[in-house]
């Protein structure tokens, strides 16, 4: 576009125009160059999150089978359920949640196996009974 105005138009008014497309093209490629680093950040960010997020997904799919709740504050709760004592007598275990705990807590990851052990870890939880 600028080099026709410039081979057919001869006129300040051509010439003004003609700066102007000039300093249009620069913001563009300014905000070009912008945008591509932006899109750059996200989808590093979006790779960073990817394998966590799996493992959320693991530890509350898993956290189902187990008939947990975990709640909307990011509390987990597993029901009550009978065990056998020595003699054979059925007694009720007593069902416990697990709350919200400082993020400095859980600094790493927990040496438990499976991603329901890893689940108060992601969530930052700290149990609430032994």
């Amino acid at each position: 576009m600028s080099a026709k105005l410039r081979e057919t138009q001869k006129s300040d008014s051509a010439a003004a125009a003609l700066g102007k497309l000039q300093r249009l093209s620069r913001n563009f490629q300014y905000l070009h160059t912008e945008c591509g680093l932006i899109r750059t950040a996200l989808n590093g960010l979006a790779s960073d999150l990817a394998e966590p997020q799996n493992l959320l997904k693991q530890a509350l799919a898993d956290a189902a089978a187990l008939n947990f709740t975990v709640h909307e504050d990011g509390s987990v709760s597993y029901p009550a359920t009978e065990v056998a004592d020595l003699t054979g007598a059925k007694k009720e275990a007593p069902a416990a949640r697990s709350r919200a705990a400082p993020a400095s807590r859980w600094n790493r990851r927990p040496r438990r196996a499976g991603a329901v052990a890893a689940l108060p870890w992601l969530l930052g939880l700290q149990a609430t009974e032994p």
